[in-house]
C-alpha cells in the first residue's frame, strides 16, 4: 500500500511540475512522461480538489493551475523521489 501511495504521489508530482503554463492533456503526457490515461484520472481528480482548472478549447482540453495547485506545485517540487 505505501508503495502504491508513493508511485501515485510521484505521478502527481510529475503531472504537477510539468505545467508551467496553460497546457493540454498531449502536452501534459508527453513532458512529465506519464501514460495519457494517468494523466486524465490525475487531472480529474485534481480538478475536483480545486487544483487545476481545465476548459474544452475546440477539439483540445486546455489545463491550468489555481492558486492552491501552484502553492501544491511548490510543496511537492520541494519533496525527494
Amino acid at each position: 500500500m505505501v508503495k502504491k501511495c508513493k508511485v501515485y504521489l510521484q505521478s502527481v508530482k510529475k503531472f504537477l511540475v510539468s505545467i508551467n503554463r496553460p497546457q493540454t492533456v498531449t502536452q501534459i503526457f508527453r513532458k512529465a512522461g506519464l501514460h495519457y490515461s494517468s494523466v486524465i484520472r490525475i487531472s480529474r481528480i485534481l480538478e475536483e480538489s480545486g487544483f487545476i482548472e481545465s476548459k474544452k478549447v475546440g477539439r483540445v482540453r486546455i489545463i491550468v493551475l489555481t492558486n492552491d495547485g501552484i502553492k501544491l506545485k511548490r510543496i511537492l517540487s520541494k519533496l525527494r523521489d
